[in-house]
């Protein structure tokens, strides 16, 4: 076993370090996204679904009320698509199987709501994801709204993913 000095060690462990901090400063950055995806549709949240407050039957509430959307991205097959929020009001409706998956903020961006008819879904394989109770559908419709203006309507057919990007 051959031992180094202490400036060797240093040379090596500085940018190990370095690259150590990024990585935990980017997991930090307080996004804590919603993926939305296709074919059986899953909801994953990067917060735990049970410190989603009831509002009423239909309605969670997101646990950091602080947090803003700041972007949405549809993932459509050959297409990727952005939208950026800077302090507006963000709703995202999905459709799949005849259910209506409303998110919405208020009109700054903040607190965060999940609107639709929670009875059809179930948990998922995954902790933080939902699954709808219909397995063998798509999603066919996303629209996303900024403000009073509609940004994007597209009827997709298959293979699907919505991000809604949530951070402090």
């Amino acid at each position: 076993m051959r031992k180094i000095s202490r400036a060797q060690f240093l040379s090596t462990a500085s940018p190990l370090l370095a690259i150590a901090g990024s990585a935990r400063l980017l997991a930090q950055g307080g996004d804590t996204p919603i993926i939305i995806r296709d074919g059986s549709l899953k909801i994953r949240s990067a917060a735990k679904w049970s410190d989603f407050a009831k509002e009423n039957t239909r309605r969670r509430r997101h646990p950091k009320n602080g947090s803003r959307i700041t972007s949405v991205v549809v993932e459509l097959p050959g297409s990727k698509n952005t939208v950026q929020f800077a302090n507006q009001r963000c709703e995202v409706k999905v459709t799949y199987a005849g259910t209506d998956v409303l998110l919405f903020t208020n009109p700054n961006g903040r607190n965060l709501r999940i609107e639709t008819n929670w009875d059809l879904f179930k948990p998922g394989a995954e902790i933080d994801d939902l699954e709808h109770s219909e397995a063998n559908s798509k999603i066919s419709r996303v629209i996303i709204r900024r403000g009073d203006t509609t940004v994007l309507d597209e009827s997709p057919n298959g293979g699907t993913v919505i991000t809604l990007h949530y951070q402090d």
